[in-house]
């Protein structure tokens, strides 16, 4: 029977000529690079994290304010982006840590970060501060941006 099945198959490419378009083909070598396996190391998925986040972030800060075009960057961007204030009851549990660290140690170049979300969500998260005329330094609010772990190592070359 499985003679059969094969002889069957052979016969079907056969007949259709079994040749493909350079359109075909180059879809077809596309899906099969997407399917190899990539060895990275948690450095190279950080700083991925880290460059995609600080893109992200630039374009996001046009508008801030405005949730629908933050929802439609984040989609274009395969991202979840948030902006959140010191002292917003939204915020998530890790997100409030990361403001309250900002805010206990406010300075004029804080860092951006990256933290892991369990093993499939990467958490890039960028302060924004502005200093005060007395030379003290505010935490205006923190960049929150949810990465996939996933979508990130494909995208890297």
């Amino acid at each position: 029977m499985r003679y059969i099945a094969v002889l069957l198959l052979l016969l079907a490419c056969a007949s259709c000529g079994g040749s493909l378009s350079s359109d075909e083909r180059k879809r077809l070598q596309q899906e099969s690079r997407k399917q190899e396996i990539k060895r990275v190391t948690e450095a190279e998925i950080a700083e991925a994290a880290l460059n995609k986040g600080r893109t992200v972030t630039e374009v996001a800060k046009e508008f801030r304010d405005d949730i629908s075009k933050l929802d439609s960057l984040g989609r274009a961007r395969g991202a979840k982006i948030r902006w959140r204030v010191p002292g917003a009851s939204n915020a998530l549990d890790v997100e409030q840590q990361i403001i309250d660290a900002y805010v206990m140690n406010p300075t004029a170049d804080l860092p951006d970060n990256v933290q892991n979300l369990g093993s499939d969500s990467i958490l890039y998260s960028r302060p924004e501060v502005s200093v005060l005329p007395d030379g003290a330094v505010a935490v205006e609010g923190v960049w929150s941006v949810r990465l996939s772990r996933k979508d990130l190592i494909l995208e890297m070359e």
